[in-house]
């Protein structure tokens, strides 16, 4: 056994010659007194147990395992530096994502806001998102879901990674379940009175003497709603044009709050008068009993779409407090897009009513989203009109003339989620 210590201790010799060379060329003297100091440790080793058959084994083995943790960045103390020191983390605790797009019959669209570790951290700048399921698509950290994948499942599982570490979490989207509650294809001649009903033929001086009459709404047997704009081709005493125009209620019929709704429409291709598909909810229908509270919780008007010919694009608004004419300042939140939807074509214009946010939508596309006034908890009733006014520009029909907007179909969905 003796010859053989002496053939160890001429290997560790050398060893020690080869690596102080190295370190010197280097210039890295601390290194090599940590070497200098495994190798006595591993010849003390040997001499230790002279009778041990597993004596080459067992300094093999301890020499891999000090040379895997020497390769890992090290202290003054030569201890090993641990992850939470240069990260701040040990393991991810969870991801933030919101909802972008969630609706019926379209695809789903997120956007993953945070990557939090245990330390209560968001490090997603050195995060990357990774899905491993077909046609799921992953855009930096926005994740579209295909309507036809949603069809048939409840839910995603994705990965966030922190690229530096490769520490990793799973986290799962549930997507919204819906259940249609509404749905009119205005199929037959004529309107369907479990659900509608005419409104009221008020006077509606928007600026031309224009009054709501039943006879202007109807169904044309195509499989239409049609809500018409007349003009007689006359003025009255003030000389603003006297036309009429159609509108239609849901009041006291169907009444609801949060959900999807969605109508189909061929839009008006004239000035002076736009259609409409929008909602009257809580007190907003009570004028004389609507509180000028700066607030919509209690009652709004969801305007979903008001078509605007002279401006080329439709017009999406909340109001709140009440309507002019009593008193109300009637604040609101208002935009115009810029989409072209006079192309005598039918599109979708559609409202997520949710109770953290309104979400306006055209052909299945966000073009607003707001919580503007307060998002209102109270049920409303559905409304489909034409109005003319000033608004629109110059009333251009003449005599006998008439425009009108179709309506090929309303659908409105809730779901569980927002209850």
């Amino acid at each position: 056994m003796k010859f053989n210590k002496i053939i160890c201790l001429i290997i560790c010799i050398a060893m020690l010659i080869c690596t102080t060379a190295c370190r010197k060329i280097s210039g890295d003297l601390s290194s090599v007194y940590s070497d200098v100091s495994t190798i006595t440790e591993v010849y003390h080793e040997i001499t230790v147990d002279e009778s041990s058959d597993n004596t080459t084994t067992n300094e093999t083995t301890q020499n891999s395992n000090t040379s895997t943790t020497s390769s890992t960045p090290s202290s003054i103390e030569g201890e090993p530096v641990k992850k939470e020191d240069k990260f701040g983390f040990n393991t991810l605790k969870s991801v933030d994502y919101s909802c972008v797009k969630d609706i019926p019959m379209g695809d789903a669209e997120y956007k993953v806001e945070g990557v939090i570790t245990d330390k209560g951290s968001n490090i997603s700048y050195m995060a990357e998102i990774l899905c491993d399921t077909s046609g799921i698509t992953v855009d930096d950290f926005n994740i579209t879901v295909p309507y036809e994948f949603r069809k048939n499942n409840k839910s995603v599982t994705l990965t966030a990674r922190h690229r530096p570490t490769g520490v990793s979490i799973d986290f799962t989207i549930t997507f919204d379940s819906w259940k249609l509650i509404f749905e009119d294809e205005f199929n037959g001649t004529k309107i369907n009175t479990k659900y509608w009903d005419f409104s009221p033929n008020y006077y509606r001086d928007k600026g031309y003497a224009n009054t709501w009459k039943d006879e202007y709404t109807f169904v044309d047997g195509n499989g239409h709603l049609v809500s018409r704009a007349y003009a007689t081709g006359e003025t009255n005493d003030e000389g603003k044009p006297i036309c009429y125009s159609g509108a239609l209620w849901s009041k006291d019929l169907f009444e609801s709050s949060y959900g999807y709704y969605e109508v189909s429409a061929k839009l008006h291709h004239n000035t002076g008068m736009w259609g409409a598909f929008w909602l009257v909810t809580g007190d907003m229908d009570e004028p004389d009993n609507c509180p000028n509270d700066n607030s919509g919780v209690n009652g709004a008007e969801l305007d979903i779409f008001e078509s605007l010919y002279n401006y080329g694009g439709v017009s999406h608004a909340v109001h709140w407090d009440g309507w002019s004419g009593y008193t109300k300042s009637m604040p609101h939140q208002g935009y115009v897009t810029d989409i072209n939807t006079y192309d005598n074509k039918f599109h979708t214009f559609a409202l997520r009513w949710s109770p953290t946010e309104y979400v306006f939508l055209v052909d299945g596309n966000v073009t607003l989203r707001t919580d503007a006034g307060g998002i209102c908890n109270q049920p409303g009733y559905i409304n489909i009109t034409t109005e003319c006014g000033t608004w629109a520009d110059d009333f251009t029909l003449k005599k006998g003339e008439y425009s009108d907007m179709l309506i090929d179909y309303v659908r409105v969905y809730t779901t569980d989620s927002d209850f």
